[in-house]
Parts: C-alpha cells; sequence; structure tokens
C-alpha cells in the first residue's frame, strides 16, 4: 500500500498526514466574508499519496492555506440631483478574494508539466506572474518562502512534490477550486528531424517565446545595424521589426526575455536594458545596466547575467525590480561553487536559476538569493561536457544547453545527461509546446525548429524502480538484482513500443505490483542465482487471421458447425483510451462486425 500515513508490507513509503479543513459554505458576493468561511473540498486525511510512473494527470490534496483576503470593489452610477443635473457615485459593486495554498502531487522527484484550475489550464507563461512555485519533490529541497511568512518552523515537505499558490485570485467566488497537475517522472524525449524556417538571419544572438511570439535578437558583426525581430511561431509571419543604427560595433544586442506583454533586452555597448511592448511598437522604459549578456524575467524580478568581456572584472548575476531598481547581486570570478568563469545564459523554474558558466566549462544552480544548489559538466566533445556553451532554456523539465561546438545536449534539471543533437555552430534555443527552436549559424544560418517525441518507461524500468528506490519502494541494492535481464527486456519492450506510464494512488503489493506490469508484455520474473531476474517469455507472433465462413464452418467431420443466427458470431470491441493532448479527457473506439 502506498499512503500518506501508512507503511505497506514490502514496499515502504513515507508517510505525510494531510490536515482536513471544513469551512462552512459561503452564500452570498455582496456578503463580506471571514476567514472561516473559505469552501475547501479537496483536503483529505490518510489519503494515498500517489507515485507517478511516466506521464499522468494527478489530482492534488490541499496541505496548507492561509491569508485568506477580501476586497471590495466599486463603480460609479450617476444620479440625478437635487439641483435637476447629474451627480457620479461611488457604489459598492462586490466583493472579490485571494487566499494563499498548497497542493501536494505524489512522491519522489517528478516535473510539473501542466496545472488546471477544474477544466481550465492555467498557460505555463502565466505561473510566475500568478504566484505559482514548483517543489519537484528533492531530498533537499527548502520551505516555501511564502509559507514561512504565515507559519513558524515551516516543513520543507522533502520528497514530496508540492505547488504552492501565493496570493492567488479566487473571483467573486469564496470558493477553492479543483486543481490537477500533468506529472512527469523518467520521461525521455526523442528529437525529430530540423525543419527550416526559410529565412536568413545571419549572427542571432538570442532568443525566446512567449505565447505564439518568437522573438529574436540580432547583433550583425559586419554592418552597422542590430535588430529584434517578433514572428508568429505558427505560421512564420513577421509581426515586428525594431533597428538600432550607429557605427559598426556601436550597439551590442545581447539577451532577450518576454513576459507578461512586455519585452526586456539587454545592450552591452551603451549598458542599457530596453522594456518594450509585446510589438515592439513602444519603448516603455529602460535603465543604465552594461555588460549584460542575458537577461530573465522571473516573478517580477529581472535577472541579468554580467559579464565583462573587455576587462574581465564582472562574472555575476544582477537583481532587480521590473523598473531597474537594484535588490541584490551575486558572484565573483572563480571556479569554486556559486563563482563563475564568464557566465553567458540564464533560466529560471521552481526558485533556481541556472546558468551556462562557459569557461568552467559546466551549468551552476544556485536559488534565486545566488545560495548555490548543485553543478554539471566539464571540458571536453563528450556526453555531458561542453567545449563553448552560450545560452540554455528550460521546457517541460528539461535543460537544453547550446554548446557552439559540441551540439544541443538535454539534460534533466538534476543534471542527468539524456540525449543530444548535432547543431553546428548553434548559439540560442528556445522551447515552446512540443518543439524547440534554435539558431543555427554557418551555411544554414536560419532558424530551425524539431518536434518533440515523449518516451515513456517499460515495465522492467518501473519495476526494477519501485525494487530499489529506499523512498517508496523496497529499497533492496541493485546487487540483488540480475540488472542484464531488466536491461535486456527493457530493450525489447522499446524495439516493439510496448511503453507504459502508471499512477499508483491505492494499496497494492509488490507481488501484485509486478504481475500487473509483465503482464503488459508477456514477462515474468524469477528469483535464480541468488538474484531476482525480469524476463520476456517470447517475441509476440503475429495474429493468425480466420475467416469463419470459410476456414471454421464446415459439414465434412470431424469438424462441424453450424450458424443459427448472426448473433452467435458476433463480435463487438471496445476500447477506451486516454487523449493527451485534450487535457487527458477519455476516448472511446468501438469495432463491431457489421450486420
Amino acid at each position: 500500500m502506498i499512503g500518506w500515513g501508512a507503511v505497506w508490507t514490502g514496499l515502504k513509503v513515507i508517510g505525510l498526514l494531510f490536515t482536513i479543513f471544513y469551512r462552512p459554505s459561503f452564500k452570498s458576493s455582496s456578503e463580506k466574508p471571514n476567514p472561516n468561511q473559505l469552501r475547501i473540498q479537496t483536503s483529505e486525511k490518510g489519503g494515498v499519496v500517489p507515485v507517478v510512473q511516466g506521464r499522468r494527470r494527478v489530482a492534488g490534496n490541499l496541505i496548507w492555506y492561509d491569508n485568506f483576503q477580501t476586497h471590495e470593489h466599486y463603480q460609479e452610477v450617476e444620479r440625478s440631483s437635487k439641483g435637476g443635473g447629474t451627480e457620479t457615485e461611488q457604489v459598492f459593486s462586490h466583493y472579490s478574494y485571494t487566499v494563499s495554498f498548497a497542493f501536494g502531487v505524489c512522491m519522489g522527484e517528478v516535473d510539473i508539466l501542466k496545472i488546471w484550475q477544474g477544466k481550465d489550464e492555467i498557460p505555463l507563461d502565466d505561473w510566475d506572474s500568478l504566484g505559482i512555485t514548483v517543489y519537484r519533490g528533492t531530498s533537499d529541497q527548502t520551505a516555501d518562502s511564502h509559507i514561512a511568512s504565515f507559519v513558524d518552523r515551516s516543513p520543507a515537505y522533502r520528497n514530496l512534490c508540492y505547488v504552492v499558490f501565493e496570493n492567488f485570485n479566487l473571483g467573486q467566488m469564496a470558493f477553492l477550486p479543483m486543481f490537477t497537475f500533468e506529472v512527469s517522472s523518467d520521461i525521455s524525449w526523442e528529437v525529430g528531424s530540423p525543419t527550416n524556417w526559410g529565412l536568413s538571419h545571419p549572427d542571432t544572438s538570442a532568443m525566446c517565446i512567449d505565447g505564439n511570439k518568437l522573438y529574436l535578437v540580432q547583433h550583425t558583426y559586419y554592418n552597422d545595424s542590430d535588430y529584434i525581430c517578433v514572428y508568429d511561431k505558427n505560421t512564420k509571419e513577421l509581426l515586428g521589426y525594431r533597428e538600432w543604427e550607429g557605427a559598426p560595433y556601436s550597439y551590442y544586442l545581447r539577451g532577450i526575455d518576454a513576459s507578461n506583454n512586455e519585452v526586456y533586452v539587454s545592450e552591452q555597448n551603451h549598458g542599457k536594458i530596453y522594456v518594450f511592448n509585446s510589438d515592439l511598437t513602444i519603448l516603455k522604459r529602460s535603465w543604465n545596466l552594461n555588460w549584460g549578456t542575458d537577461i530573465k524575467r522571473y516573478k517580477d524580478e529581472i535577472y541579468v547575467v554580467r559579464w565583462d568581456q573587455a576587462s574581465g572584472s564582472l562574472h555575476e548575476i544582477y537583481v532587480t525590480d521590473i523598473y531597474g531598481n537594484f535588490k541584490r547581486k551575486w558572484g565573483i570570478q572563480g571556479s569554486g561553487d556559486g563563482e563563475y568563469n564568464c557566465p553567458f545564459g540564464i533560466d529560471a523554474v521552481n526558485d533556481e536559476i541556472y546558468v551556462s558558466d562557459r569557461l568552467n566549462y559546466r551549468i551552476q544552480v544556485t536559488d534565486t538569493v545566488g545560495i548555490f544548489k548543485r553543478k554539471w559538466g566539464s571540458y571536453g566533445s563528450g556526453d555531458g561536457e561542453f567545449q563553448n556553451m552560450k545560452y540554455l532554456t528550460i521546457h517541460e523539465g528539461k535543460l537544453l544547453a547550446v554548446d557552439y561546438t559540441n551540439g544541443i545536449q538535454i539534460f534533466s534539471l538534476a543534471g542527468v545527461f539524456e540525449s543530444k543533437f548535432v547543431a553546428n555552430m548553434g548559439f540560442s534555443i528556445a522551447g515552446s509546446d512540443n518543439k524547440i527552436y534554435y539558431h543555427q549559424a554557418g551555411f544554414v544560418d536560419d532558424i530551425r525548429e524539431r518536434n518533440i517525441s515523449y518516451i515513456e518507461p517499460t515495465a522492467p524500468t518501473i519495476a526494477e524502480n519501485m525494487l530499489t528506490n529506499d523512498l517508496y519502494g523496497l529499497g533492496m541494492s541493485s546487487s540483488d538484482l540480475d540488472t542484464s535481464s531488466f536491461a535486456d527486456t527493457k530493450t525489447y519492450c522499446e524495439d516493439n513500443d510496448l511503453l507504459i506510464s502508471m499512477l499508483i494512488d491505492g494499496k497494492i503489493s509488490m507481488l501484485d505490483l509486478l504481475g500487473n506490469l509483465t503482464s503488459y508484455h508477456n514477462g515474468y520474473v524469477v528469483y535464480e542465482n541468488g538474484k531476482i531476474a525480469y524476463k520476456q517469455i517470447k517475441s509476440e507472433d503475429n495474429v493468425t487471421i480466420v475467416n469463419v465462413a470459410t476456414d471454421v464452418i464446415k459439414k465434412d467431420p470431424p469438424v462441424e458447425m453450424t450458424r443459427e443466427s448472426f448473433r452467435d458470431v458476433r463480435n463487438k470491441v471496445i476500447v477506451r483510451y486516454t487523449k493527451r493532448e485534450d487535457a487527458y479527457s477519455t476516448g472511446i473506439v468501438v469495432a463491431e462486425d457489421e450486420i
């Protein structure tokens, strides 16, 4: 059994008890409620803590809420005055409500790819502005600062994936809706062949995507203009254009980010940060900040990577508010933890800042105040190694790093290398939906896009994880397993497209779990030579097609069959399946014999 407060025989689980909150219902949006009148229906004590293998949609369980606030709204109304004219009066209209809360999702380190509020998906680009923070269930995650401002000795909920909503707008209903989450665990990518856009964009410095808009920053080495372009990423139509003119090398546009209908650009030579509207037609504001190589807006703060290419005196991350007011900075030149040597690209997710530490040949991760968390990479041309790293981006739980010499490499957010593909002279990259976009210089000198296919785990992969995981599994040593048999069966399943995603959200014994997994591909588990082996019985044979009328129904011995009515031999097959592209709704296909 996998449960919040339970430990089941064989499959050990760290339990987590949720607290039930019951509040009376609130009846009217014109009546001012008190905090006890927030309605909640998604909290359960002693409920099962799910374990996700693959990619599934999971309902959250409320683990905390506070700071329930009521906001009065007024409207102007014209009334007749005693003198025969009209006067304007502020009249109460309605109340709206905000509240902070957190949902527990599942056990173990995972990624949250999508969030639904009821039936509506909350766009990923809106998470920051809505105050949504995801904690991936790592063993070293720290307590959420917002929860800590209300709770003394706030728990970090380590090894639990949970999501915090800060001052979330409930609208005119004092009711906490149902939230569900798409969870990804052990999902790998298969990257398709490139498609060229057919554009000429030499020396593209950086790119980003906001909604359907793709922005490009271009610095040209051989003439006197730098510019920004915005395209519709679906139709490739040019939507806007802005140019900087001057003597060669006079301007040097480096980094770009777009969020909340604003576009942020860092310019190096004149030391400026520019903020435009989403169509690039209006310069909304700017401020002085030199040597910015890349820029990122995250939770109403601007993070700028600063590297003084001329003197080498700056190797830091500089943080302001969205109006350019200084807040903090960190980083000095060096190779130690928290130190940089030519920092270049930046991205942020889950209150973590990822920086391409170019001349240290690594990716370094800190929290939002600069405290070191982890790093990976070294010099070389092999997997997980770098030679001339440029920009990076985070997309659907993966980090993609562009190396001008060593191609584009894909990592988990924990730093585990997964795959790479060749993109000679690559510089910038962005991701959206199930595609990645990047600039490739040289003979191509164009924007390229590639489709992403998501590869589910196999049954032996899940079995091995559940047997060896010491958080929610048996915690066995891998030396107790015949790992070569697991690997061989995994290869068989991958070759035959026998992939599976599993949500374990109820009581089940390890033997039953292994039985369910092996039945999926005609496999079996056996204990031999002192180890547990996971094997395949045999390859699946092609189905033999039998024609009932000519091959079965015969009057000559030894087989004699008669068919009194069509009903005797009628077949009907009903298949129900999950449509991930349609918010995990259920699809039904019916096939039956013709009458």
